[in-house]
């Protein structure tokens, strides 16, 4: 009897044994189950249940960097570093005296250094704007309708510029006499006519009489200069100043002009160009006649001697262009500047 209940008890023991690693085999090793994820195409994983749906970009993927989200964001056509290049635009208002605005004026603007004008017409309530602008620090622009005109040369970048106010006005003029020590004219001296940033707006010539005159000026700062000698002056809008007396030495009365580029042809700008009278021994050489070119890379040097002179062209840089043997009176006399060695 007791040999019975040990085999009943062994076999219901190992029938225990059999029903738990059943249920551990069914645990660990998964079938076909409702709850489990199908992967359904590339996009998206979406199991069974409606309700949950798990979009691949929410997976522990690598986030996106700054530029590419910048591309993912702009149009497909695009890439980020051409969003980041993209051109400005300049605009504002045209308006008369009174600041009521001025329809169909032709508005000009230049804003890139040896960059042609470009033109359009203001609307009806004044307003103007360019598109496609280039960054610049030679921003002018010009406005005319009807006799009125207007120039504005805030020299700033030109992207995003706007807000800005072209007052249309009546144009100035100035004249005057040009003559020596002993009140003799002074014909065919060439005078230069300087806008108040420093660009040379006109030359002029003054008649045998030694009378110069110049129309048509936007009211503003200007400076006249001759020989050594230059005069400031302020223009009001319409106002005619006709009184200018410009006495000089005559032997100083010679220029030398001509224009600074780069190894590309792109003007040089702020180049400092010095002559030296090669008849003379100069003691200090900052004393030379000397100015600077303007955005355009063109130069003027005034108050020279009769004879032959050494140009000396330089940047903040210390490059250097040495041209020697330049009469004095010579005109385009244009250099290369090489602003990696300074050498022409």
């Amino acid at each position: 009897m007791k040999a019975k209940k040990g085999i009943l008890v062994c076999v219901i023991g190992v029938l225990a044994v059999s029903v738990a690693v059943s249920v551990l085999l069914f645990v660990a090793v998964p079938g076909p189950s409702k709850n489990r994820a199908v992967i359904r195409d590339s996009n998206e994983a979406q199991v069974d249940n409606p309700h949950l749906v798990v979009r691949q970009s929410e997976s522990k993927a690598p986030a996106a960097s700054a530029d590419q989200t910048s591309q993912e964001s702009a149009p497909a056509n695009k890439s980020s570093k051409e969003t980041k290049s993209v051109k400005g635009w300049i605009s504002g208002t045209v308006m008369n005296a009174s600041g009521q605005p001025v329809e169909g004026a032709k508005v000009e603007a230049k804003a890139n250094v040896g960059a042609n004008k470009v033109s359009l017409l203001s609307a009806a309530d004044g307003s103007f704007k360019f598109d496609g602008m280039q960054p610049t620090m030679t921003l002018v622009l010009w406005a005319e309708k009807d006799g009125l005109i207007c120039r504005l040369a805030p020299r700033a970048a030109a992207i995003g510029i706007s807000s800005l106010a072209l007052f249309l006005s009546p144009p100035c003029s100035i004249a005057g006499w040009l003559k020596d020590s002993k009140n003799q004219p002074l014909p065919d001296t060439e005078l230069g006519l300087y806008t108040d940033y420093g660009d040379e707006l006109s030359v002029l010539t003054p008649n045998a009489e030694g009378r110069f005159s110049v129309n048509n000026l936007y009211p503003g700062k200007y400076t006249v200069r001759v020989g050594k000698h230059w005069e400031r002056m302020e223009l009001n809008a319409g106002e005619d100043k006709n009184d200018i007396a410009l006495i000089i030495d005559k032997k100083h009365r010679f220029t030398i002009s001509g224009r600074i580029v780069d190894m590309h042809g792109t003007p040089v700008w702020d180049a400092r160009v010095t002559a030296m009278n090669e008849n003379l021994k100069e003691t200090s050489f900052r004393s030379l006649p000397n100015t600077l070119t303007d955005h355009e890379g063109f130069y003027r040097i005034w108050g020279l001697m009769a004879g032959l002179h050494e140009l000396r062209i330089s940047r903040r840089d210390h490059n250097q262009v040495i041209r020697a043997g330049v009469p004095a009176g010579s005109v385009n006399v244009n250099l290369i500047l090489n602003l990696s060695t300074g050498k022409n």
